[in-house]
């Protein structure tokens, strides 16, 4: 069971070896379905192929009866999750508005992921493509930000270590120089003490 339910993620779970793949939202009847077939039953509901609907960009919202199945048939529980969805979506958004003014990336596509679940769930098909594609910048963003952040502390351990080897390069050649002028000095037997030349 994965949120990830593109027909390229249901493939790249099956070639990985998963002997099956639920996408969310739920669907009930594909679930039950799903495990009994895995279970060694028959399928209770028909076909095991997933019942999520590759909708068109135009689609606001999947249709009744999809949305139905999902709840198996339990109508209450849809209205009781309705219910709570806009005050959840404007406590999600307080939060994402929250998390982007800090620059907190991945806490900002944590809370797309959750408004992209809970809208799937209900069947909000346009509100959950967008909050996926929000999501998707999001880590994209982050995991560049990231990327160049490793590259700059890379640079710059470089560049530490080229300063020190030319630091070293250069005492050594600054002590090699002190060291020869005192020979210099000793060899004209001049005055100059070891502490002054130093």
């Amino acid at each position: 069971m994965t949120a990830n339910a593109s027909n390229a993620d249901r493939e790249t779970c099956l070639a990985a070896g998963m002997n099956d793949h639920v996408g969310k939202p739920i669907n009930v009847e594909r679930l039950v379905s799903v495990l009994l077939a895995h279970g060694g039953h028959e399928a209770a509901f028909g076909s095991t192929d997933d019942a999520s609907q590759d909708l068109g960009d135009d689609t606001l919202t999947e249709s009744y009866d999809s949305i139905i199945a999902r709840f198996g048939g339990n109508v209450e529980l849809i209205r009781s999750t309705l219910e709570g969805f806009g005050s959840q979506m404007g406590t999600q958004l307080a939060r994402l508005t929250a998390k982007l003014a800090s620059r907190d990336l991945s806490g900002a596509a944590s809370i797309l992921h959750t408004i992209k679940g809970t809208s799937s769930t209900l069947g909000a098909t346009a509100l959950a493509k967008l909050a996926s594609k929000h999501e998707r910048d999001l880590l994209d963003t982050h995991d560049a930000a990231r990327a160049c952040q490793r590259r700059r502390k890379r640079a710059a351990h470089a560049a530490a270590a080229h300063v020190e080897r030319r630091a070293s390069v250069e005492c050594v050649c600054a002590n090699a120089g002190c060291i020869a002028s005192i020979a210099s000095c000793a060899d004209r037997r001049s005055p100059m003490t070891l502490g002054v030349t130093v």
